[in-house]
């Protein structure tokens, strides 16, 4: 009995998994599994962090990639993969449903722009940065959405990255400008896709690249799932090492 009920629950944990929308999917999967790995000893910082020369002498380009995954284990994060999880699932359901490739450039735009400015600024890990870019962008997509917080308190999404920040002060936790560079970044590409063509009938300066559209090509449904936003959040910091 107990191992029928074992393997049914690995089942619905499979099952779980699977039905997750595929670019939250391999999100959250890194957001996971890294800092797993590295408390674990099976990766360590120095080989994940964005060090400038590693990659354009050493050609080591995964590090312009792993160094968004670095946190801390305990439960400021955990809470931090529940609301990713939420905000993350809506736009794949929201905004971008049935078009997986402009969401992977989506996140292709943010990270060039963070491993820029962390090279230029010697910031080894930018997880707060590239968080805020998520829950910017979302809050701008939901902006009239209502957002839950702490001990009830009600607002309406477009202020949830700024509750976030007074919420990290109030608590101790200082101002960390890996935050600010998410909301300045995740505005910029809020501009330059939802406002600048839609508002001013501009030019689409960061249409998703062709052959990213070939790779993902538009996957249409009837009906996109319902995803419940509504949540409780403490977000994490980003890390700077002299």
């Amino acid at each position: 009995m107990n191992e029928e009920n074992n393997e049914s629950f690995l089942v619905k944990i499979r099952d779980w998994y699977t039905g997750i929308p595929f670019v939250t999917r391999c999100y959250m999967t890194m957001a996971f599994s890294v800092p797993i790995f590295m408390e674990f000893g099976l990766v360590t910082a120095k080989t994940i962090a964005l060090i400038g020369p590693a990659v354009y002498e050493k050609l080591q380009i995964w590090r312009l990639f792993t160094h968004f995954f670095v946190n801390k284990l305990g439960f400021g994060f955990l809470m931090n993969l529940f609301f990713l999880y939420q905000s993350l699932t809506s736009l794949e359901n929201g905004k971008f449903y049935g078009r997986k490739a402009d969401y992977v450039w989506f996140f292709i735009f943010g990270m060039l722009i963070f491993d820029f400015i962390a090279i230029k600024f010697s910031y080894f890990f930018l997880p707060g940065s590239l968080m805020f870019y998520i829950i910017y962008y979302w809050s701008q997509c939901n902006r009239d959405q209502n957002v839950s917080f702490m001990f009830g308190f009600q607002f309406k999404a477009v202020y949830f990255p700024f509750v976030l920040i007074a919420f990290g002060l109030l608590s101790g936790g200082g101002l960390d400008k890996t935050q600010l560079f998410g909301i300045a970044v995740g505005h910029l590409y809020y501009f330059l896709k939802d406002i600048w063509p839609n508002q001013y009938e501009g030019r689409e300066f960061i249409a998703t690249p062709s052959f990213i559209k070939k790779l993902f090509p538009e996957d249409i449904q009837e009906e996109p799932p319902q995803v419940n936003n509504d949540g409780r959040h403490k977000w994490g910091s980003g890390y700077k090492l002299n």
